[in-house]
């Protein structure tokens, strides 16, 4: 006959085993915090719905590899996976919003132009100023998705320019940020830009600048495609420099590898780094 000790003993086998398993996963935590700032979007449904379905999707089996305590590896794959398609939707959805802001400033423009034609000249030139104010009114608008005013002037994170590891070439959505950008910079003709490129920390001091400056130079090239004259635009690499997220995940890892774009004055001078 078994003993109670055997009992015992056998209970105490799952027992331990559920103490050894991390209570965490960083992976996953970004994964979930990437899926609820998508999903807030007023524009996410519309726009990133697909994305956002995917997203879920894969966020879900995250967890549950999680939770059935799986190896760490499955678990990071399928939260990286998410945390890409969750960024994707988002994406979308700042774009979808932007066009909508760029559709109704159109509208607006044609309003106040119609309007003009009516009036005597003075009037019609009192109108134009106005126009005028209602375009840095947009451009006002547009940093509610991507821009931060700091002691430089105004700075655009460029969020979907995100280059795989040793490597320079455009996104597809790079390349749409570049058309946006380059419209925003027509209408200001005034504005001078500084598009600076980042790396992350892997490779030597000397590599990641030279790859963050080809970066910067392929972000440009693009912009003069869309018609803005290169000779309004400054590029700097930056290497390594000024993280915005830890380089210890191949999350954050790929948040700095990005481009920044920094407009000037209305003079046109733009300030540098401290």
């Amino acid at each position: 006959m078994t003993s109670w000790k055997h009992h015992v003993a056998l209970l105490a086998i799952p027992l331990a085993a559920c103490q050894t398993t991390p209570p965490h996963n960083e992976a996953l935590r970004e994964a979930r915090q990437a899926y609820a700032s998508a999903s807030l979007h007023p524009q996410a449904g519309e726009a990133g719905g697909l994305e956002l379905r995917r997203a879920r999707q894969s966020l879900d089996a995250a967890e549950r590899a999680w939770a059935d305590r799986r190896n760490d590896e499955e678990t990071r794959h399928l939260s990286y996976l998410a945390y890409r398609q969750a960024q994707a939707a988002h994406l979308a959805a700042e774009q979808r919003q932007q066009e909508v802001l760029l559709r109704q400033a159109s509208v607006e423009r044609e309003r106040i132009r119609a309007e003009g034609h009516a009036l005597d000249a003075q009037s019609a030139r009192n109108r134009a100023d106005r126009l005028s104010d209602r375009a840095d009114q947009l451009e006002q608008a547009l940093q509610q998705m991507q821009a931060r005013s700091t002691d430089r002037g105004l700075v655009v994170t460029v969020r979907d320019v995100l280059f795989d590891t040793a490597q320079h070439q455009l996104q597809p959505g790079a390349r749409r940020s570049a058309a946006q950008l380059a419209a925003i910079l027509q209408q200001h003709p005034q504005r001078r830009i500084r598009v600076e490129g980042f790396a992350d920390s892997r490779g030597s001091e000397t590599y990641n600048l030279a790859l963050s400056q080809r970066r910067a130079e392929a972000f440009r090239d693009a912009l003069v495609e869309n018609g803005v004259p290169a000779d309004r635009i400054d590029v700097q690499g930056l290497g390594e420099a000024f993280p915005v997220a830890t380089n210890a995940t191949a999350a954050g890892r790929q948040q700095n590898r990005r481009i920044e774009v920094v407009f000037s004055d209305e003079q046109g001078q733009v300030k540098s780094r401290p």
